[in-house]
Order: structure tokens, then sequence, then C-alpha cells
């Protein structure tokens, strides 16, 4: 499959947490039409946010609305800014979900540079309700519609983060840091251009975060349906497949499924991990994955010393000890 069927395949996958977030930002942009209905008049309105609003908004039933604020020209400027912000966002298509890596960049440094920029609508809507307020402070809130870096956001915009799929060369696989982005319910699906190490994700798997690595699509569904955060590795054949899902069981080997492991073992460094650091990380996936056996410690503890196997002679003990015989 070509990368950018790949491409593809990931952003049709995430069309519904797309959807969602550009929701959040249509929502918030018809509050400001309502906003600048209600302060200046229909026509103004009209006339400053353009056919994006004219298309989507009734102009003129927010016009009827007696609660307005009075706004300056400084202010209606500022309204004005982030009006323009929320519109991109509620009006981008589907390619402006995906991000390639450019060479010497990481992933961490793509994903963060994206958030950033989808961030600003978050950014937009808050700098709405502070002038709305009377509260905007412009030495501590200009920043708001130039970058809001996901550190900032909080819970609720966590929860309506637009998915990001990012193009990566498997040269350029570094993924230990990206466990920043893991939580609400944020959704990153990495592209895999090339040989990669054959288990990176491995290090991401939480037990509160779904982890994929697929090569032909298995697991996406599931992937895109989960509600928490979630991280996905569109690979090569020769990488490990496998997916660790949180509601599959409270333990390990429970909410791991392994369904390809490489044949051969790692021998050069890739994304500089060393041939070692790669087998560990094999390791560390066979180690999620094993069932528990069950102790026969604890048997040979509670049952008589003796020949034979430990469980015979416990049933042998715990039937003398109830005073029934064992069967002939």
């Amino acid at each position: 499959m070509q990368s950018d069927d790949r491409v593809k395949l990931a952003l049709d996958a995430l069309a519904t947490r797309r959807a969602t977030y550009q929701a959040a930002a249509s929502t918030s942009f018809a509050r400001t039409v309502s906003m600048l209905a209600t302060t200046d008049g229909v026509d103004r309105a009209r006339q400053e946010l353009g056919n994006f609003g004219a298309s989507r908004i009734d102009v003129s039933r927010f016009a009827d609305l007696s609660h307005a604020v009075a706004l300056d020209g400084i202010a209606r400027t500022r309204i004005a800014r982030a009006a323009e912000i929320l519109r991109g966002s509620a009006d981008a298509s589907e390619d402006e979900f995906a991000v390639r890596l450019v060479e010497g960049s990481t992933p961490h440094a793509a994903i963060a540079s994206a958030l950033n920029r989808w961030g600003r609508a978050f950014g937009s809507a808050i700098t709405i309700d502070l002038v709305r307020l009377g509260q905007y402070m412009p030495q501590l809130h200009d920043r708001l519609t130039q970058v809001w870096r996901f550190e900032q956001w909080g819970r609720a915009q966590r929860l309506a983060a637009p998915p990001i799929v990012v193009s990566v060369p498997g040269s350029s696989l570094r993924v230990g840091c990206l466990n920043e982005f893991l939580d609400g319910s944020l959704h990153i699906a990495l592209v895999v251009e090339g040989d990669c190490p054959p288990a990176s994700l491995v290090r991401l798997i939480t037990p509160g975060t779904l982890v994929l690595q697929t090569s032909d699509g298995t697991g996406l569904d599931r992937f895109a349906a989960y509600d928490g955060p979630a991280i996905a590795a569109l690979v090569p054949e020769t990488a490990a497949c496998f997916l660790h899902d949180p509601e599959a069981g409270p333990g390990a080997w429970q909410r791991l499924t392994v369904w390809r492991r490489p044949a051969d073992r790692p021998k050069t460094t890739i994304a500089g991990l060393s041939a070692a650091q790669q087998r560990e990380e094999l390791l560390q996936l066979d180690a999620l994955g094993a069932q528990p056996a069950l102790p026969l410690t604890a048997i040979e503890a509670l049952g008589s010393a003796g020949p034979g196997d430990a469980t015979d002679r416990l049933a042998t003990w715990l039937l003398a000890q109830s005073g029934a015989s064992a069967p002939a």
C-alpha cells in the first residue's frame, strides 16, 4: 500500500473525530456572529464575517437578542481576528489534518506544531469570552490567537482535540516523548515510510492508552472508536503488529493482542535505536502479552510433601480435611 493511500486510510478512519473538533469551532464561530450582530447590527456583522457566517448562521435571528455588550473598535478587531481563526478551523479540509515530517524534525515537533495551530481555535473562543466580559488584557491575552500550546489546553479542550496524521520516515520514528500528547481523546496516527524499529510503540503502552501497530489497517476501526487517548502506526510488513486495548481486560496480557512478530532479530541501528534496544522492545512486547501461569509454589506449600503432582496431593489433602474419601 502506497504512503498516500495509507494517509487517506488514516484520515478516513478519523473522520468522525475530526468532525467533533470542527463542530466545536463552528459553535464558537456562531457565538461570535451572535456577539457582533447584537452589538452593531445585522449588516455590519454579515459584512465583517463574510460568506462563511452567512451560509451557516441566521444573522438576523441573533440580531434580535438584547443582552449584548458595547464593543469599541479595538474590541471589534480582536473579535474579528478570533472569528477568522475559528472560521479557518471549522472549514478546514481533511488534508490539513495530515502533516509530513520535514528533514531534521521529529514526530514530537511535528505533532506539537500541528496542535499549536489547531489550538488557536480554543484560544480564540477564550478571547471572545474575555472580550464579552470586559476582562481582556492585551499583555496576557493577545497570544491566545497566536499560539495555544497543548500543555495549556484544559480538560474539555483535550476531549475535543483534533486528530493528527503524520507521515514519518522510519529512520525518524522516535516516539518515546509522545506520551506528553496522550491525554483526553487525542488520536495520533503515524504513517511510517521505510524500515523502522519493529516494536517502537510498545514504549507508549499504559493501562488507559490504546496503542496500535498495523501494516494493513487492521485495528484502525477500534483505534478510531476508542474514547480515550490513542496512537496508531501504519508500519511496514517487517514490523510487529499488535493492539493494546484498555477495555479488553484488567491485565496487560488481556489488553494486548499480537498477531505478527518479526521473523528476524534486529541487527542494525534504526531511528537512533541500536539492535539491542530494538530487541528489548520486542522482549517487552512478549512480556506484556504473556499470560500468567498458576504458581505451583503456593500449591506445594498447601499440600503435603510427597511424590506425584502437587495439585493431586492438594486435592487429596482437602478431601481428607473435609471427612470425605477420594474416589477409587
